[in-house]
């Protein structure tokens, strides 16, 4: 299957992640908190409603098992992807979790990556000055276009009402990356289009059932600045 050329087209730096209560990033405006948690600690009253409706209605223990199962699927397919772009193996073994996590990794390879042009990084981390930092999957060119481009997985498809979240994300780390970018450049780096990649399996069937995928893309208003 098709690999995107991998081109560094810019030098991008590596940031200390610090875990804790809040996951923050340590950058040189400081230490700075992350998309995600920025996203969790503004989600609106109505999701988080939801989730914890859902959580008493499976229990926390099954709910802490689900999400739990999801995280470590999403892991192994974000790595499995990693892999291929650097030429190197997947994850093997007959675990059904690493069976589908390569399963799933397929289905973006072979239905996501024929629109990617060039990847200009993987595992980019990214900040704005002062404000927040994160990790996008990848940073290139998705059919011409430079591109944010993160991966998702998910037990149930969602509708484009369910992801306003993910698009925030991605528009977080298009003005990171292009504020940073700002100081090295002629010209900032604009990106026009995020692009939310969700490999999807059945929450219903096994944990071997085939995932399917949805593309959310997502254009962004821009502009040129030049120094």
């Amino acid at each position: 299957m098709y690999v995107p050329p991998m081109i560094h087209k810019f030098v991008y730096p590596t940031l200390t992640r610090i875990d804790g209560a809040e996951r923050l990033y340590a950058t040189t405006s400081g230490n700075l908190p992350s998309v995600t948690t920025i996203l969790s600690a503004t989600e609106p009253a109505e999701k988080k409603e939801a989730l914890a409706n859902w959580r008493t209605y499976v229990g926390s223990t099954k709910a802490d098992e689900i999400t739990k199962e999801a995280c470590d699927i999403g892991t192994l397919m974000h790595e499995n992807l990693e892999c291929r772009l650097l030429g190197k193996e997947d994850h093997f073994g007959s675990m059904p979790m690493r069976v589908l996590a390569r399963n799933m990794a397929d289905v973006i390879q072979a239905n996501a990556w024929p629109n990617v042009n060039e990847i200009w990084g993987q595992e980019v981390q990214l900040y704005y000055e002062g404000l927040w930092a994160g990790t996008t999957d990848i940073v290139g060119m998705y059919n011409g276009v430079p591109t944010i481009m993160d991966y998702k997985n998910s037990r149930r498809v969602k509708t484009r009402e369910d992801v306003d979240g993910y698009f925030m994300q991605g528009c977080a780390y298009a003005l990171a990356h292009n504020q940073m970018l700002y100081k090295l450049l002629p010209y900032s780096c604009v990106f026009v289009k995020i692009l939310k990649i969700s490999s999807i399996w059945n929450s219903t069937s096994k944990v071997t059932s085939s995932p399917s995928i949805v593309i959310y893309g997502y254009n962004v208003l821009h502009s040129i600045i030049k120094i």
